[in-house]
């Protein structure tokens, strides 16, 4: 019995003479017994520390019982090589498997990730035997940790966060290998497993779902950092409705959709913004019959700025039941690219909203840049019947290239625009009712014509616009009506025309008989530029201008007309309906 004790007695003696804290003085190769502290290389029974500062590389096949990389420290396995823990790991600085291998051979070891780690998850060997550090580990990650996915074992069965324990900070996701992107579907791990900091996706594909049980997640940040990034939050037919709320979205020419190839509704929040330099549609159907029937909402807390890629709520061309979609942005920036809130067919009449809640900017770079709500008038043979509401609560300023697009609605239900500040147009083809329906355009603030080509209602239909403030022209053509239908505009403010043209009807191949009324309730300051009531010959008398306010003054080079002026046996209307100062000063004219 004395002899066991004493035999005992000495092995645990030997054991804490060989077992050390192994801590780092110099950057350099694992096999360096020179770089630690106690010197010598350290063994499995070891706990190692990588100090500050050292950048240590795991050139052997190594072992040790746990392993800590402090802070600014680095550690990374050359490929091939491997790392045998029994314990745990902990990183505050990089740890970079670089092709090498990690074994953890302790069941619920703890693996945690601090507020400044990062750790690369890059494996020599990608099999499920070779993810024993997932497999086996209890996992604590920091809110602003970060884990990079370079490669996975399997991207059809396992998601990252069944094999997680708890929440994410960072995460970096790839799925490329070779040319191709494997879509990773994440299974809606990432519902209970959130990712408190930053999802980025670079070379990848990933789905947040499939399953349809998605209701409410959360995600910090998101963003796809090249062409080659792709997120489709619910990837088939959601049986309802569902959330995605993050802090901020930026899409560096990557693709984003919310509902791909598949029914059902979502609600995609973001708090504050969101940067689109690619692809984004809510919901978006790529030829699949008959689907895609759900609705769409977006919210942006911040502000929603566009340079160039492709932006729709909707964007369907499968089924002529497309849903609706609701946009509420706080400030919208438009510089390039295709910005359409519903590019699709609606048979029944729902109403599709755009609803700005300070200010609207758009000044396209390109010809080929494009700002509708309504993008389609008919789909297989079909009348989109889709209403169009657009509000904008600030100041709305157009500009940019002549031939790019601003198009209110192209469906044939009606439509109703609230600018409750200032317009301000210098560029752009900017249309109004371009599906034939009815059009209510109402402006609290000033309306400025400086530039581009404006036409408050492009198609048939009625027009009825209300202006709280002053309409002023310096430049650029501004037309009441391109086609049949009457128009009544009341002006409450002044009206002020330095330059430009402003066209009651605009339409030299199809004539009008019904009425074209404008009344200014303000002062009325001609003062250069032309105001030509028809240029259509056929054109009826209808088209009036009723003065209700104070002033009546036509003077300098301005110009009222109309086509055939002087042989023509069509004319117009000046109502002075309540003048108490007329000064007219006109080249051409017939007043009742």
């Amino acid at each position: 019995m004395r002899k066991l004790v004493l035999v005992l007695f000495i092995s645990v003696i030997n054991f804490f003479a060989h077992a050390a804290n192994k801590v780092s003085i110099a950057s350099g190769d694992w096999s360096n017994p020179s770089i630690w502290n106690p010197a010598g290389v350290p063994t499995s029974s070891d706990d190692v520390t990588i100090a500050a500062g050292n950048v240590v590389q795991i050139n052997i096949n190594a072992g040790s019982k746990s392993l800590h990389v402090i802070a600014t420290a680095q550690c990374k396995l050359i490929s091939g090589k491997k790392l045998t823990l029994n314990g745990p790991l902990s990183v505050d600085g990089l740890l970079d498997m670089n092709g090498g291998d990690i074994t953890q051979s302790l069941t619920n070891a703890t693996f945690s990730i601090g507020n400044t780690g990062t750790f690369i998850w890059n494996p020599g060997d990608n099999t499920v035997g070779g993810a024993t550090l997932f497999a086996r580990s209890i996992e604590s990650f920091s809110a602003s940790s970060t884990l990079s996915i370079n490669k996975w074992y399997s991207f059809t069965t396992v998601p990252l966060g069944s094999v997680v324990t708890g929440n994410f900070g960072n995460v970096k996701i790839n799925t490329r290998i070779g040319n191709t992107l494997f879509e990773w579907n994440q299974d809606n791990q990432f519902e209970t497993h959130e990712i408190k900091g930053t999802l980025t996706i670079d070379d990848g594909w990933v789905v947040l779902d499939k399953s349809g049980r998605i209701s409410n997640t959360k995600i910090g940040n998101i963003v796809l950092s090249s062409m080659n990034s792709v997120l489709d939050l619910h990837s088939g037919t959601h049986p309802s409705s569902f959330q995605v709320t993050v802090d901020s979205i930026a899409n560096i020419g990557g693709e984003l959709n919310g509902i791909f190839n598949g029914d059902g509704n979502i609600h995609l929040n973001v708090l504050k913004g969101f940067l689109n330099m690619g692809n984004v549609e809510l919901i978006y159907n790529a030829g699949v019959a008959n689907l895609g029937k759900g609705n769409a909402q977006l919210t942006v807390g911040g502000k929603l700025k566009q340079t160039h890629g492709d932006f729709r709520g909707i964007f369907n061309l499968s089924t002529v039941k497309a849903g609706k979609v609701d946009m509420t942005i706080r400030d919208l920036e438009l510089y390039g690219g295709i910005f359409m809130c519903f590019y699709g067919c609606n048979e029944s009449g729902v109403q599709n909203t755009l609803t700005v809640q300070q200010n609207l900017v758009i000044d396209f770079a390109n010809a080929s840049d494009k700002f509708r709500i309504n993008g389609l008038t008919t789909l297989m043979g079909q009348y989109s019947k889709a209403k169009s509401l657009l509000t904008v609560n600030g100041i709305t300023k157009l500009s940019g290239d002549a031939a790019a697009e601003f198009t209110s609605s192209g469906s044939v239900g009606a439509e109703e625009n609230n600018f409750m500040g200032d317009v301000i147009i210098s560029g752009l083809t900017n249309n109004f009712n371009y599906g034939s329906h009815t059009i209510k355009l109402n402006v609290g603030g000033d309306f400025n014509v400086n530039g581009g080509t404006t036409c408050l209602s492009k198609m048939p239909g009625i027009g009825i616009y209300n202006f709280s403030k002053k309409l002023k022209i310096s430049s650029g053509i501004l037309m009441l009506k391109n086609n049949v239908g009457t128009v009544n505009a009341n002006l409450q403010g002044d009206y002020v025309q330095s330059g430009g043209l402003l066209l009651f009807h605009s339409n030299n191949l199809t004539g009008s008989a019904d009425s074209i009324n404008l009344s200014v309730f303000g002062k009325f300051h001609h003062l250069n530029g032309v105001l030509n009531f028809d240029d259509n010959l056929q054109g009826s008398n209808n088209t009036a201008l009723k003065i209700y306010g104070e002033e009546f003054q036509a003077s300098g080079n301005a110009l009222m007309t109309r086509a055939g002026a002087g042989a023509g046996t069509f004319f117009w209307q000046i109502n002075l309906c309540a003048t108490r100062n007329s000064t007219v000063q006109t080249k051409c004219c017939c007043c009742d």
